[in-house]
């Protein structure tokens, strides 16, 4: 082996044992404040999270566990993979959640969790099917609900019993009868970003709204998008790079990538974007008149939630074009969805605007849209406030 190539491979090995130690000093000097169960398995256990903040302190949080099984005779093991979430305790309500990624959740990483599987964590006895599908709009939420709903039993009994068997066995005779009730009491309708796609390929076109014009380009932020996701995936797994970001965090202070305060949605843009807007938010609302029938047919309550966006990631990572319109066309749509929802009597949380109040922290995003698990838990906590408020919970 040619000297310089032992040489490189010698520096290479101190510098990776360099990195090892120092994450281990790391590690040990949470020992004090997190316990040695927190310290060793932070970025191996998602349960094991960091609280936000200096001085850092790890601890770990008890949610629902994920519990497999064996498919019992007959079933495809397929169906089990439909995401369900549940604890014991409460009163039992049972509800349907559609939307997109940011409603499947877990974009981010495998440890960032929905806020279905949040909500349920608050909520004792909320049972909750996640048929949320990345990258899909109300056209495929539409087309699912009509086929869940034409079942002649529900899914609920059967995931119950495999995917969360204390949450069943707690369930008295009279309440699993009603889980075998095929049509759930709720239906959260958090389809919302993937809305706004109807712009860039035309979709299915609702009634006679004229179709807009079609490949825009706008600019991508790719580098950007790595470079932020590969600090959220370091600062998930490693604690020396957590402690060195806190550290960063509390000597530079919150630096905002962009003011957007200073933008106002309600402002139109060009007649052109203006058109276009239109048509993405009348697709979506002739969409969610066609849910609302569908749910007092059956006796649903049909819920519409939307979901929080943080726009100075969402420009950093999409670049200020798409973004500007993206702003626009989301306060345009809200007020349309809130128009209909008063005529329609339809309930509306928004997460959006009350997290945003409070101020959204970069954390909670891996970009602009796609959330952490600690962005889900803010969901689901807003979404509970909200939900108490309009007799929901």
């Amino acid at each position: 082996m040619p000297r310089a190539l032992r040489l490189g491979l010698f520096v290479g090995i101190v510098q990776v044992l360099v990195l090892l130690g120092l994450e281990g000093l790391a590690r040990v000097s949470l020992l004090p404040s997190s316990g040695l169960d927190a310290a060793l398995l932070y970025g191996l256990d998602p349960q094991v999270e960091a609280y936000p903040g200096t001085p850092l302190r790890l601890v770990r949080v008890m949610v629902p566990p994920v519990e497999g099984g064996t498919a019992p005779a007959g079933v495809d093991p397929e169906d089990l993979l439909v995401p369900f979430e549940a604890r014991p305790g409460g009163v039992l309500a049972t509800a349907f959640a559609f939307g997109g990624s940011t409603t499947a959740g877990r974009h981010c990483s495998m440890a960032s969790s929905s806020w279905p599987s949040e909500l349920a964590a608050l909520v004792p006895g909320l049972a909750i099917i996640n048929y949320a599908v990345p990258g899909s709009n109300t056209d495929r939420a539409l087309d699912r609900l009509e086929l869940e709903l034409a079942q002649a039993t529900s899914d609920f009994p059967l995931l119950a019993s495999v995917r969360r068997p204390a949450f069943y066995e707690s369930l008295n005779p009279e309440e699993r009868r009603k889980l075998e009730n095929p049509v759930p009491e709720i239906l959260f309708w958090a389809n919302w970003i993937n809305e706004r796609n109807v712009l860039m390929h035309a979709g299915r076109p609702p009634g006679q709204l004229p179709k807009p014009a079609l490949g825009r380009h706008f600019q991508q932020g790719d580098g950007v998008v790595w470079l932020h996701r590969l600090h959220v995936t370091l600062a998930a797994r490693s604690v020396l790079w957590l402690r060195l970001a806190r550290w960063g965090d509390a000597w530079v202070g919150h630096v905002e990538p962009s003011e957007w305060g200073a933008l106002d949605p309600a402002q139109p843009l060009e007649k052109r974007m203006e058109q276009d807007i239109a048509f993405a938010v009348g697709h979506t609302l002739e969409n969610l008149k066609k849910a609302k029938v569908r749910a007092s047919g059956v006796g649903s309550r049909l819920v519409v939630v939307r979901p929080p966006i943080s726009w100075p990631l969402m420009e950093q990572h999409k670049g200020r074009a798409l973004t500007a319109l993206t702003h626009r066309w989301n306060h345009v749509l809200f007020e349309g969805v809130q128009a209909l929802a008063a005529d329609l009597d339809i309930t509306v949380l928004d997460p959006h605007g009350r997290l945003e109040e409070a101020g959204l922290p970069l954390g909670a995003f891996c970009d602009g849209v796609h959330m952490t698990r600690e962005g889900h838990r803010r969901v689901a906590q807003a979404m509970l406030a909200e939900g108490r408020d309009a007799g929901l919970f």
